[in-house]
């Protein structure tokens, strides 16, 4: 049996099922989820929380603030905070015109739960070391 987790991770998904997925994922992991459809409302939900994020799992691409852009904010009051990207695209780096500030994992749509979870546990171990 894998040891839970603890903390909070927020998922910020534009696409419903795969932001349950990945909600259910890590709740069933331990972890307290915050779930926003999109780099928006992940900016407003990490500012009620006060910057309290152990991990971000973001999708790059979404509608009104992309994945990179809601990092990057983020990161100017937090620059600690892991991140996971998840992408559909090949090639998540050549998005056109998407800087993609550092990160510690990239997920490829469509991915598995043993993958998504294999990855949270390793950012996170390698985060807390």
């Amino acid at each position: 049996d894998l040891p839970r987790g603890s903390g909070t991770i927020l998922v910020a998904e534009d696409e419903a099922g795969i932001l349950a997925l990945v909600e259910r994922t890590v709740v069933s992991l331990g972890y307290r989820c915050l779930a926003a459809s999109d780099g928006e409302e992940a900016l407003a939900l990490t500012e009620a929380e006060g910057g309290a994020i152990d991990l971000i799992i973001s999708d790059v691409v979404m509608p009104r603030l992309g994945g990179p852009a809601f990092v990057a904010l983020f990161r100017h009051r937090h620059p600690d905070v892991p991140v996971i990207f998840m992408t559909g695209y090949a090639t998540a780096l050549e998005v056109p015109g998407i800087a993609v500030p550092a990160y510690q994992g990239m997920l490829h749509k469509p991915f598995t739960i043993a993958e998504l979870t294999a990855m949270v546990r390793q950012v996170l171990a390698t985060s807390a070391a």
